[in-house]
């Protein structure tokens, strides 16, 4: 009967530093100092109801709107006097962060599995311990 092969410790090791230096770079998005704003922008393109408007040609008016979820509802939100770029920049702040975060879950819980492998790989029983019998003098006469 052959004993059940044990993980490979050097490979666990390596890919552990790989999966721990790549946890480091995906910190960056989460470390950086922006402001961060939950929600998407988006472009409206609608008719006015003007009979004499361009839009009833075809010629929808556009403009910027805001959604977002609030309490496991969708909010839409018109944009009035509101900088845009500013806006843009921390929405995508925003998605990038999360876009960080998933992956640094999954990176975090393959961290721990690897982890789990290696200690699989170093971890024996205490008949690695034991000592190969003493060759005792079988005949020994003391008298």
């Amino acid at each position: 009967m052959s004993k059940p092969k044990r993980p490979d410790a050097s490979r666990a090791r390596q890919e552990l530093r790989r999966t721990w230096e790549r946890m480091g770079r995906l910190l960056e998005p989460v470390l950086a100092r922006h402001v961060l704003v939950r929600g998407t922008l988006y472009e409206r393109r609608r008719r006015c109801g003007r009979a004499g408007c361009r839009c009833a040609r075809g010629d929808l008016h556009v403009s910027r709107a805001f959604c977002v979820s609030e309490a496991g509802r969708t909010r839409h939100r018109p944009l009035g006097r509101v900088d845009l770029d500013r806006l843009g920049a921390s929405v995508d702040a925003y998605a990038r962060f999360r876009a960080a975060r998933r992956e640094l879950r999954a990176a975090s819980q393959h961290l721990l599995a690897l982890v789990d492998e290696l200690e699989r790989a170093q971890c024996v029983g205490l008949e690695a311990f034991e000592l190969p019998p003493s060759k005792s003098p079988s005949t020994s006469s003391s008298k």
